[in-house]
């Protein structure tokens, strides 16, 4: 109940429900009441579609991120190892282009 349009929809919803207790036209405030229900209805439906969305586009990104690859050293040997299983000692080939989601320290490298 954090967003200020459902705040508003339900207290809205509420005074009039209590309005239409005590009036005369008591079915008018009924169908205003119910019509304000449908509305925050719809606000929370759309609202949770398109967090499940959102949600489902974050984890896509970072399933892609987890599966890019670099070229390390390991134990003298060179090997393409996905960038989440890079660790403490592995020593990177970096070329051009190369997106690094890693802490490293530069050993070397040739600029020309």
């Amino acid at each position: 109940m954090e967003d200020l349009c459902i705040q508003i929809l339900i207290f809205s919803c509420v005074i009039i429900s209590v309005i239409g207790v005590f009036s005369e036209n008591k079915l008018e405030n009924f169908m205003q009441a119910l019509s304000i229900f449908l509305a925050l209805m719809v606000v929370i439906v759309f609202g949770a579609i398109n967090n499940h969305r959102i949600q489902s586009q974050f984890n896509t990104i970072q399933k892609k991120q987890q599966e890019e690859s670099v070229v390390v050293l390991r134990n003298s040997a060179v090997a393409r190892v996905v960038s989440s299983q890079v660790v403490v000692g592995d020593v990177l080939y970096v070329t051009q282009g190369d997106q690094l989601k890693v802490d490293l320290v530069m050993l070397d490298s040739d600029s020309g």
